[in-house]
């Protein structure tokens, strides 16, 4: 007899496959499903009740496309867990595309009898609303800022609606803070309580510039650039708002790291005629994409990320795509030794967009 574990939630590291077999680094993970293909092996055939099973331990592994075809051997007019496997159905419809097949799964459970499922089914919802939204609107609050239109509501899917009301709470509230963002051949610097900001500018390998040194302020040494090509001082016309520098055609021919310091802030951003905007969310350890151009989500962004931790050691994090929001949890992970970072450098890539790199504080605890 097989007992079924659940794991909510499992957060592996790497996305992709390391060497030529996949590997499962969670030692508890491992044995429970070494015993489950144990069972299998010296069974005469495979319940759809296993296959079923099987599937979800294939979505824990990461092994998205395998966990599709093994749904597919699933009868479900023999499964009694049909609450389980709605559920997987819809999570299933959702990385296939299917979002009208997820939404409808969805309702169907919005009132569940059993409420840690309800909740599970309501959150299902609450994303796909949230995606639809995203969808449909014009813009998002995380790059509306300065422009006079009326904020997005609460649910809209924008993060920095979350993200607000932490930022109000802070005890960094009363610090200068500052966003730089690339926008065409133009840096679009968002800043709050500073007139002013210099902004320098880094020549870069972009190949080699995130695998050698994540930390890109904390590392320059390590790829020669020890002080920037040059310097600029901007001035802004108030205090908050939005100000702008164009690239001259001499730096719009190179890879960029751009900085820009506003007393203690600090933000970075890489320019090499990207359209793809990323709005970090420190409090909540998560990130949004969107195109610079039509501010709607990115999906299937690559996502990587290197952790510094309190013994100046810098390692390897965990990896992913973001979701059809354009978000990704970069914070989260179940692995034990991985845990503990203090900071998060993350490198955001889109073939068609082109990449953003960000430098940020772990969220509290």
């Amino acid at each position: 007899m097989h007992e079924l574990l659940e794991y909510s939630p499992l957060v592996r590291a790497r996305i992709h496959r390391l060497g030529e077999q996949d590997e499962i680094l969670n030692s508890t993970f491992r044995a429970q499903y070494e015993q489950f293909s144990r069972t299998l092996g010296f069974s005469s055939r495979i319940e759809d009740k296993q296959w079923l099973v099987m599937t979800y331990y294939l979505l824990i592994q990461n092994r998205i496309t395998e966990a599709i075809d093994t749904f597919g051997l699933v009868d479900p007019a023999k499964i009694n867990t049909r609450l389980q496997y709605d559920y997987l159905s819809a999570y299933l419809a959702m990385h296939e595309g299917n979002y009208d097949k997820a939404e409808q799964i969805a309702v169907q459970h919005a009132e569940d009898q059993i409420p840690r499922w309800r909740g599970r089914f309501s959150q299902l919802a609450a994303q796909l609303k949230q995606r639809k939204n995203l969808a449909q609107t014009e813009q998002l609050v995380a790059v509306d800022a300065g422009k006079g239109r009326e904020p997005i509501p609460e649910g809209s899917g924008d993060l920095a609606v979350m993200d607000r009301e932490l930022q109000q709470a802070s005890a960094s509230e009363q610090q200068p803070e500052v966003v730089v963002r690339v926008e065409g051949n133009t840096l679009r610097i968002d800043h709050r309580r500073s007139k002013e900001a210099v902004v320098n500018f880094y020549g870069v390998d972009l190949e080699l510039l995130f695998s050698k040194a994540p930390f890109v302020r904390d590392d320059l040494q390590r790829m020669a650039m020890v002080e920037p090509m040059r310097s600029d001082s901007l001035k802004f016309e108030s205090a908050t708002g939005v100000g702008r520098m164009e690239l001259d055609e001499n730096q719009q021919r190179q890879t960029l790291l751009i900085e820009v310091v506003a007393g203690a802030a600090r933000s970075t951003a890489l320019y090499y005629g990207g359209d793809i905007t990323t709005y970090v969310s420190e409090g909540f350890g998560q990130l949004q994409t969107t195109d610079s151009e039509s501010h709607r989500p990115i999906p299937s962004a690559y996502v990587k990320v290197y952790g510094k931790y309190s013994n100046g050691q810098i390692k390897f994090f965990k990896d992913g795509y973001t979701d059809s929001r354009g978000r990704f949890d970069y914070a989260s992970i179940s692995a034990a030794d991985a845990q503990g970072a203090s900071r998060f450098a993350i490198l955001v890539i889109s073939d068609e967009k082109g990449a953003t790199v960000h430098d940020v504080a772990a969220p509290n605890q």
